[in-house]
């Protein structure tokens, strides 16, 4: 398992279009169904990636205050040994057992949120805006200036 694992992964929405096109009433100006039903459900995904976001990020947190109840972060990142050539790794656990325990199922949670749910509603929600993208210049070709 991975001591980095688990850091935060933040994608930010520019809604500034999709509040004007629907504060403005200009929905009412793209015709075509299919595109006006995928721009919902791309507004949509967004909210509810919003709170995965927000459920991931409280996950991370406790997966990081585990860590810490679990860990000897402050234990020296190497002991020297007496040869002073060779470098071994240490990490000492201080807790016991259910401590480790906690921090493993922490992990497992956080890895698992990510993997199973946070992951595949971005790649859908990417998906879902090239479709809209190519369907709109189909649709409403750009003037060439």
């Amino acid at each position: 398992m991975s001591f980095g694992a688990g850091h935060s992964v933040d994608v930010f929405f520019n809604d500034r279009t999709s509040s004007q096109l629907k504060g403005t009433g200009s929905m009412r100006l793209i015709r075509n169904k299919a595109i006006a039903d995928s721009m919902l459900k791309y507004w949509n995904n967004q909210f509810r990636l919003q709170q995965m976001h927000d459920r991931f990020e409280n996950i991370r947190m406790e997966q990081h205050k585990a860590g810490w109840r679990t860990f000897n972060w402050y234990a020296p990142l190497y002991n020297i040994t007496s040869t002073d050539k060779e470098k071994v790794p240490v990490t000492k656990a201080i807790a016991d057992k259910s401590q480790l325990n906690e921090f493993v199922n922490i992990c497992s949670t956080l890895y698992n949120s990510g993997k199973l749910q946070y992951r595949p509603l971005l790649k859908e929600q990417l998906n879902l805006a090239m479709t809209i993208i190519a369907t709109i210049n189909k649709q409403y070709p750009p003037e060439k200036e």
